[in-house]
C-alpha cells in the first residue's frame, strides 16, 4: 500500500508541475502579452482540463486505469514540452490546452485508481492523502 501511495502521490505531483508550468515559462516568453492573453494560458490548461475529464473518464472505465494513464501523460507531458517549442502564442495556447487535456486524465485515474484499491472504510482518507500530493 505504501509503495502505491508513494507512485501514486509522486505522479499526481508531477500533474500539478504540469499546471505552474506557466510561472515558470512567463519571464521566458519575448511576447508582449496583454494582460487578457496572460490569463488565457492558464484558462486555456483548466479549459482542456474541464474538456478532459470526460473522454478520459470513459477510456478509464472501459480500457482500465494503466492504460488511461499512461495515454493522458503522454498526451500531457506531450503538450506541456512542446508548449515550451511554441513559435507564437497561439500555438502555445493549444499547447497548453492539450496538456490539460493530459493532466485531467492522469490526475482523476490516479485519484480513482488509489481509492479503488483501499478498503472502503479508508477510501476518504486515501483520497485525502492523495488531494495532499496536488498542492
Amino acid at each position: 500500500q505504501r509503495s502505491l501511495m508513494l507512485t501514486l502521490g509522486t505522479s499526481t505531483a508531477a500533474c500539478a508541475v504540469h499546471m505552474l508550468q506557466p510561472i515558470f515559462l512567463a519571464p521566458l516568453l519575448d511576447w508582449p502579452l496583454t494582460p487578457v492573453q496572460r490569463g488565457l494560458v492558464s484558462s486555456a490548461f483548466f479549459a482542456g482540463y474541464a474538456v478532459g475529464v470526460f473522454g478520459w473518464a470513459w477510456l478509464s472505465d472501459r480500457r482500465g486505469r494503466r492504460p488511461a494513464i499512461l495515454l493522458s501523460f503522454l498526451v500531457g507531458n506531450l503538450g506541456g514540452v512542446a508548449s515550451f517549442f511554441a513559435p507564437s502564442f497561439g500555438p502555445f495556447l493549444a499547447l497548453r490546452l492539450l496538456c490539460g487535456v493530459g493532466v485531467a486524465g492522469a490526475k482523476n485515474a490516479l485519484f480513482l485508481l488509489g481509492t479503488e484499491f483501499a478498503p472502503p472504510g479508508s477510501r476518504a482518507h486515501v483520497g485525502a492523502h492523495l488531494a495532499y500530493w496536488w498542492v
